[in-house]
C-alpha cells in the first residue's frame, strides 16, 4: 500500500472540493464536508481588529438542529458546550459557532471549526429517550465495565500543524501501543473522511506502533464501504454491537 499516494489523493480531494466567493463583509467558503442535510458545510471569513480574522458557521449548525426538531434541554446544552470547548470554538448569543485566527494559523483554526460543526451536527441523533446516553457515553460505560483507563477529549498537534481532537486516548503499556479513539454516532462519508485525515495528520507525530480506533454506532445504518475505507488506512473500526458482545475486547485487554 502506497500510503503517500493515498494521502496525496485525499489532499487533492480537499482542494477540489473547496470554493469561495466574496460577500458583503468578507468571504464565504464552501467545503467538501457535508452536514446532516447533505449540504456542503460553509464557513464565513471576515477581518476584525488588528491582524485577526473571524471564522463563523453563520449559525447554520444550530439552525439545522432546530429545523430537525432538536430541543436544547439542559443536557443537550451541556453536550454542546463540551463539544465547542474541546475544539476551541465559541458560541455567540445569536447562535453562531466562531473561532478567531490569524493569517498564520488560519488553516488550523478553519479545520477546528469544521470538526466542531460536524460534532455539533451529531446532536440530532440524541433522541428523546436517549438524551442522557449518547454514543460517547456508551463507550465510557464500556471502558468502565472492562476496567479500561482512558483520557477524554485530548487534542494533539498533527504534522500539518492542525489540532486533532480525539474523544478518547488510551495510553500505551507493555501489551498495547497508545490508541487514539474517535466516536462516530452517525457514520457517513464526511465523518469517516474527517477521521482518516485526522489520523494521517496525527500518525507521523506519534510513537511507532500507535493506533487509531474509530467507534461506530451501527444502530444507525451505513455502507460497508465506510469500514473498508478505514481499514485501507490501517484504522480499526469498532462497532457498537461488538462492544455489547465483547467481540472487540482483544483491542484493549489480554485474554
Amino acid at each position: 500500500m502506497d500510503i503517500k499516494l493515498l494521502i496525496d489523493q485525499y489532499v487533492d480531494f480537499l482542494k477540489r472540493g473547496i470554493s469561495y466567493r466574496e460577500i458583503e463583509k468578507g468571504y464565504e467558503i464552501n467545503t467538501p464536508f457535508l452536514d446532516d442535510k447533505n449540504d456542503c458545510i460553509q464557513i464565513y471569513v471576515m477581518d476584525i481588529e488588528g491582524e485577526q480574522i473571524l471564522l463563523s458557521d453563520g449559525g447554520a449548525a444550530i439552525s439545522n438542529l432546530e429545523d430537525l426538531g432538536v430541543k436544547f434541554t439542559p443536557t443537550r446544552e451541556n453536550m454542546l458546550r463540551s463539544i465547542i470547548r474541546a475544539y476551541g470554538v465559541d458560541l455567540t448569543r445569536d447562535k453562531n459557532l466562531t473561532i478567531k485566527a490569524t493569517v498564520k494559523d488560519f488553516p488550523r483554526k478553519k479545520h477546528s471549526l469544521i470538526q466542531a460543526i460536524l460534532k455539533v451536527g451529531d446532536l440530532c441523533y440524541t433522541t428523546q429517550n436517549r438524551v442522557a446516553s449518547v454514543f460517547a457515553d456508551d463507550i465510557v460505560e464500556f471502558f468502565h465495565k472492562n476496567d479500561i483507563c482512558f483520557i477524554k477529549n485530548m487534542s494533539v498537534i498533527g504534522k500539518t500543524g492542525f489540532v486533532q481532537t480525539y474523544d478518547f486516548v488510551l495510553s500505551s503499556d507493555r501489551n498495547f501501543p497508545e490508541r487514539f479513539c474517535t466516536a462516530i454516532n452517525k457514520p457517513s462519508r464526511t465523518t469517516i473522511t474527517n477521521a482518516i485525515f485526522g489520523w494521517n495528520d496525527t500518525l507521523p507525530q506519534r510513537d511507532e506502533g500507535s493506533k487509531c480506533l474509530v467507534f461506530m454506532n451501527d444502530e444507525n445504518k451505513f455502507s460497508d464501504s465506510l469500514i473498508d475505507a478505514l481499514q485501507e488506512y490501517n484504522i480499526r473500526p469498532i462497532l457498537k454491537s461488538q462492544m455489547l458482545t465483547g467481540e472487540c475486547l482483544s483491542e484493549f485487554k489480554v485474554a
